[in-house]
């Protein structure tokens, strides 16, 4: 296994233990981390369909452009759907947006919550841990040959 693949394995662990971990404190449904393709990267909790969720917030990166373009927005950090029901959606960048050209990346946060939960600051804390966490491998391209990823 190289170098790379091993820390990102190590990675990973520390994503789902940090996503859990907000989950309990916040008392939250469940989480994910997503790119803006739509693709899951790391989930937790009791979400019924992530695979839907992820593909649901990559419209975010759309709610950005359209926001700067139209309304002249500057820096978005977060979309928020209600659902007196089914509860709140909360999707935040993981990166800034003014980041994302130097990061190559674009990965989302999405966090799933009851109607009347608090999550800002819990989903700030969580942002500072996912990025210290995710920076090395998203400042290099994530999809290297294994060829590459094993002689680093």
């Amino acid at each position: 296994m190289g170098k790379r693949r091993g820390q990102l394995k190590g990675a990973q662990q520390k994503i789902d233990d940090e996503l859990k971990a907000t989950n309990i404190v916040g008392g939250y449904i469940g989480s994910i981390i997503c790119t803006d393709q739509g693709l899951l990267v790391a989930s937790a909790g009791d979400i019924p369909s992530d695979e839907a969720l992820a593909g649901f917030a990559s419209l975010f990166d759309e709610i950005v452009h359209r926001g700067s373009r139209h309304l002249g927005l500057g820096e978005i950090d977060e979309a928020t759907v209600l659902d007196k029901n089914a509860g709140r959606l909360v999707i935040r960048p993981v990166f800034p947006p003014s980041e994302w050209g130097a990061q190559g990346s674009r990965l989302f946060l999405v966090m799933w919550m009851d109607a009347d939960a608090t999550w800002r600051r819990n989903a700030n804390r969580l942002l500072v841990s996912l990025r210290e966490l995710l920076l090395p491998f998203v400042s290099k391209p994530i999809s290297e040959s294994p060829e590459e990823v094993a002689s680093d």
